[in-house]
């Protein structure tokens, strides 16, 4: 298709196939079936539940509610055996109505979740190319007018995990300077600067309060901090969670 696809246009694709399948459609129904893949969904409306909510249909899951451990493995190896290889966090984002978010807070990072799911995490084909990381950034860079770009400005138009990129490149700022991006330009206004010791301090005060360790989600929800300045500047969750002396959650 010519052009960029129009969020009417994805809406009345999905309407069609809820009509064609006599049921709410997953997104792998849309793969197999549909006009479109699940990219321009993802990039459109953030989740498969929030497209087919904006069709005017049920999701099939409840937004937002977590399958449980056994059922995200299953998936994966549901995945597996349809790509004859481990999936990839495109693989999922693309072919799959759960979200990679579940994967991460359950299992702490998608290698992790491979071996749980007994996957070889490295195997090659699950390995994305660092040059197609740092092409992707620059092309999801040029979609949202240049500059600085933050994660969530990439997560709306790139084609990965903000969370791949800076595990693979030791953080957001290293990614960009890797891509040839503005990673922090002069006199941009970042608001008042948290320290590295106030971040991982509130990882502390938040286990304490919990009477655990914190998943990323239960940092989005109590904490004080969003997610993001932690994979900004220690490059992952789990890595933020090692420098505050907490052992990652099982």
């Amino acid at each position: 298709m010519v052009g960029k696809t129009s969020r009417d246009d994805l809406i009345n694709e999905i309407q069609r196939l809820a009509d064609e399948l006599d049921r709410t459609p997953r997104i792998r129904d849309m793969r197999e079936h549909g006009e479109y893949s699940g990219t321009p969904y993802m990039r459109e409306f953030g989740s498969w539940s929030d497209a087919v909510e904006a069709a005017g249909l049920e999701p099939n899951e409840p937004a937002g509610q977590r399958p449980g451990r056994d059922a995200l493995i299953n998936e994966m190896q549901r995945l597996a055996v349809e790509l004859d290889r481990p999936p990839a966090i495109p693989d999922m984002k693309q072919r799959s109505d759960h979200t990679t978010t579940w994967y991460f807070d359950e299992f702490g990072d998608w290698g992790a979740a491979l071996e749980a799911a007994g996957l070889d995490p490295d195997v090659p084909h699950n390995r994305i190319p660092d040059d197609a990381l740092l092409d992707d950034l620059r092309t999801a860079n040029n979609e949202v007018g240049g500059g600085y770009m933050t994660q969530d400005e990439y997560e709306t138009t790139g084609r990965y995990d903000a969370s791949t990129i800076t595990s693979r490149f030791d953080g957001w700022f290293a990614a960009l300077e890797a891509a040839g991006l503005p990673a922090d330009p002069e006199g941009r206004d970042r608001g008042p600067q948290i320290t590295d010791d106030e971040l991982l301090e509130e990882i502390r005060r938040l286990a304490d309060e919990l009477g655990k360790n914190p998943t990323a989600a239960e940092m989005r929800e109590h904490g004080k901090y969003s997610v993001t300045p932690y994979t900004e500047r220690f490059g992952g969750w789990n890595d933020a969670k090692n420098e505050a002396d907490l052992e990652q959650n099982e």
